[in-house]
């Protein structure tokens, strides 16, 4: 009932709701039982232009969040007449940079969340396995509490990255008033006439760029274009596959040379240009976890913004590559070559110099292959030569349906053949090989055992290195230390044994002074880690052990035959790759254009000269001068691979170990000024506590030991129950992160990430579950 004056009783209201793409606000009358439907119909009829509104949706930017669900009512959103809502474009413009560094411009839907983003933007970019990557900030001084930067609405520290491109924003200017013509006239009058309405309605929020109405086109199908300065649009091919499609072995993509063969790009720009920086300490890594944006919330919900300066990094989050195809994966592979790459190069992840340096001939040799397309072409006899061959196969007989099914195997069989040889798979994949391996060798009755006399050394604070010789045997999963050899063989008592069970394996090799050591770190039952270092005399000696601890580590035993046999035939080859050849193929004189700090990190540079580096990467060049670029880029990741602290996320936070009876006061208060920061990473097996000054590992704990993990929003705590002691412990992020709820975020997410990516199935077809995902991260506003 109308009593004029605009004055209702049937419980009604005006609605103020801004027009983005118009820049005008309009007044709609809604009572609280009005739908979300029903308010965007009435708002599309008040507005009275004849656009494709159905890209659109209302924003809510008091509350931080979208109102998409069409059927709940207002009063189900708690929307009131004071609320002032928004109605946004929902597909836009996003930067983005790539793990290569190349830098891109994506349309994007800034209403999914940025797990499904990021399926949609690999989809178009031709990466499978979507799931492994993630979007992330840059690392600024406003995450850790140390100025500046602007706050979301959900207890986020965000950040804007410093490096700023002006060309973009002259682009979009000019793609929003020519895309496909349109009155620019009269679209620039309207909104030159709503900038004084649209800034007092919501001052805070930043402008969109503005867009000339009924030009783009909206709907699914403009999911996630790709634009680029000097990059051609990828095919419509891509779009036209199923989300679920992208796991598939039929899955190409836009196998465009720009992204499965990046440019050069030398250490100094990336430093100064694109954003990158160099980490000097644990402390900094750990720094790196804020920066990671929510899976379960949109962009917009965490202060991402259409036409805003700041760009977002695509990087590869979770470490555990399931199904590394050579014949279709040729941009992933550099994609996470690259990564890893720069990893290496800003000191992300130690390595021993000789490490390095083999890492940098296989750089140089992946460098000397892109550069040098001929010599490419007739290298290329392994691998790839194969996969074209069977893909012209595949293409010559696709019309009988026999065929297609014996080319799928085939293609499988290379496939599994490929996995074997380059040692890269999650989880699951690794442990059905290892039962097939099981399966296939015959009935051990008797477990074979390893012995044998080595040097032995428990390092102790201020002492030094006194290694003492015994004689070892590896029996089942224990290491016994024997006197001689005659006390072993009569099974005589022991001077020391260790489970090596859950321990920690370290190489500590040297091939040029013929240093050939192994340091362990050992799970006691008081639940802490002991330190043992063992010395070989030979190579071949050093790769049995090695190969033995290794399989011991994991639970398995020498019964195992096959497994040892390939775990120790990968340490020989790791073994020659890494020794230096006396008289390499290359020299430093036919390289002037090669500069070593491209291919080193710093700490390398600063104790040895250039010249003697380069002499040594060449040195190790001419054990890898065979291969191809795809291989070289595959061996690289293999190497990084076999590192011992390879993609682990650091964490600083405060940890506390559950008691088994109730504490005193006293002993209440002596646990409270024992309470400081702990340092804890995350990898894609395992949970470690680390020395925060050395990063040294104190504690480990398999995934397989992890019972359940629950997060408490409220204190931001992240509490782990574990199969073994200390079966409960809680960390909490260390007060030093100004954003320490993103803190907590990242840590569920990394681990129940890597539970998630833990139960995928050799099945290539299966389906990205999305809910599950977000069921074990942690989300607390995802909907089953």
């Amino acid at each position: 009932m109308d009593l004029g004056h605009e004055i209702y009783v049937d419980g009604s209201w005006e609605l103020s709701i801004l027009v983005e793409d118009l820049q005008i606000v309009k007044r709609i009358r809604v009572s609280g039982e009005t739908h979300i439907g029903g308010v965007m119909l009435k708002l599309v009829e008040a507005i009275d232009v004849k656009l494709d509104w159905s890209d659109h949706g209302l924003w809510w930017p008091e509350r931080n969040c979208w109102l998409l669900k069409t059927r709940q009512t207002l009063d189900q959103n708690g929307v009131q007449a004071d609320a002032k809502l928004e109605f946004h474009r929902m597909h836009n413009w996003l930067r983005l940079q790539l793990p290569d560094l190349q830098e891109k411009e994506l349309r994007v839907n800034f209403s999914q969340t940025v797990f499904s983003v990021v399926m949609s933007i690999c989809k178009d970019l031709g990466i499978r396995h979507p799931e492994e990557l993630s979007l992330k900030r840059r690392m600024d001084t406003a995450d850790f509490g140390l100025g500046g930067g602007g706050g979301g609405g959900d207890g986020y520290a965000y950040s804007v990255g410093t490096t700023k491109s002006s060309r973009f924003s002259s682009m979009r200017r000019s793609r929003s008033i020519n895309r496909n013509g349109g009155n620019d006239t009269m679209d620039s009058r309207k909104r030159l006439s709503n900038n004084r309405r649209s800034d007092a309605f919501n001052p805070l929020v930043p402008k969109a760029p503005s867009m000339t109405a009924g030009t783009l086109p909206y709907g699914n199908g403009a999911d996630s274009l790709v634009k680029s300065p000097g990059s051609p649009r990828l095919g419509e091919s891509a779009n036209l596959m199923s989300p679920m499609s992208i796991n598939s072995l039929a899955f190409e993509g836009a196998n465009e040379s720009y992204l499965a063969n990046s440019p050069h790009v030398p250490l100094q720009t990336a430093l100064t240009e694109k954003g990158l920086q160099r980490l000097r300490s644990n402390t900094e890594r750990a720094m790196l976890s804020v920066t990671w944006l929510d899976s379960s919330k949109s962009l917009m919900e965490q202060g991402v913004r259409p036409g805003c300066e700041e760009e977002l990094l695509l990087r590869f989050k979770y470490f555990a590559f399931y199904d590394l195809n050579i014949k279709y994966d040729a941009i992933r592979i550099n994609q996470i070559y690259e990564q890893v790459k720069w990893s290496l190069l800003t000191e992300e992840i130690d390595c021993t110099d000789e490490e390095m340096m083999l890492l940098a001939a296989l750089q140089l040799q992946a460098h000397l292959q892109a550069n040098d397309p001929q010599r490419a072409t007739s290298s290329n006899s392994g691998a790839a030569a194969s996969a074209a061959a069977a893909a012209a196969t595949v293409t010559e007989e696709d019309t009988a349906a026999d065929d297609e099914i014996d080319a799928a195997l085939a293609d499988l069989e290379m496939s599994l053949m490929s996995d074997a040889h380059y040692g890269i798979g999650n989880l699951s994949r690794q442990q059905s090989e290892q039962q097939h391996l099981q399966q296939k060798q015959p009935e051990v009755r008797e477990v074979p055992e390893l012995s044998g006399y080595l040097k032995f050394f428990k390092p102790k604070r201020f002492t030094l290195k006194n290694y003492k010789r015994y004689f070892f045997a590896l029996r089942d999963t224990t290491l016994y230390l024997y006197p001689d050899q005659a006390a072993a063989s009569q099974m005589a008592a022991f001077v020391e044994s260790f489970n090596l069970k859950n321990a920690e394996v370290v190489p500590d090799l040297n091939m040029t002074t013929r240093k050939f050591g192994i340091r362990l770190f050992i799970l006691t039952q008081s639940g802490l880690m002991q330190e043992v270092w063992l010395r070989c005399e030979t190579k071949d000696q050093y790769a049995q052990w090695v190969a033995a601890i290794s399989l011991a580590s994991r639970g398995k035993t020498l019964a195992s035959k096959s497994l040892y046999d390939s775990e120790l035939k990968e340490t020989l080859t790791r073994l020659d790759m890494q020794a230096p050849r006396p008289q390499p193929m290359l020299t430093v004189d036919s390289m002037p254009s090669i500069d070593v700090a491209d291919f080193v990190a710093l700490r390398c540079l600063k104790k040895h000269k250039s010249r003697a580096l380069l002499q040594g990467i060449l040195e190790r060049h001419a054990n890898v001068l065979s291969l191809n670029l795809l291989e070289s880029k595959l061996e690289y990741i293999r190497t990084w691979q076999r590192l011992p602290m390879h993609g682990v996320a650091y964490f600083l936070v405060n940890y506390t170990e559950s008691r088994s009876k109730p504490m005193t006061f006293s002993e209440f208060r002596k646990e409270r000024r024992k309470n400081h920061d702990a340092l804890f990473g995350v990898a894609f097996n395992r949970i470690m506590r680390l020395d925060v000054q050395t990063g040294d590992i104190l504690n480990t704990w398999r995934y397989q030991e992890l019972a359940s993990w629950t997060v408490n929003w409220e204190v931001m705590s992240f509490r782990l129950t574990l199969n073994r002691p200390p079966h409960e412990m809680t960390l909490v992020p260390s007060p030093f992160f100004a954003s320490r709820l993103s803190v907590c975020k990242t840590l569920a997410e990394m681990v129940g990430g890597y539970v998630f990516l833990s139960l995928r199935k050799p099945d290539r077809s299966q389906e990205i579950n999305e809910q599950m995902f977000h069921r074990l991260t942690g989300s607390r506003d995802h909907q089953a």
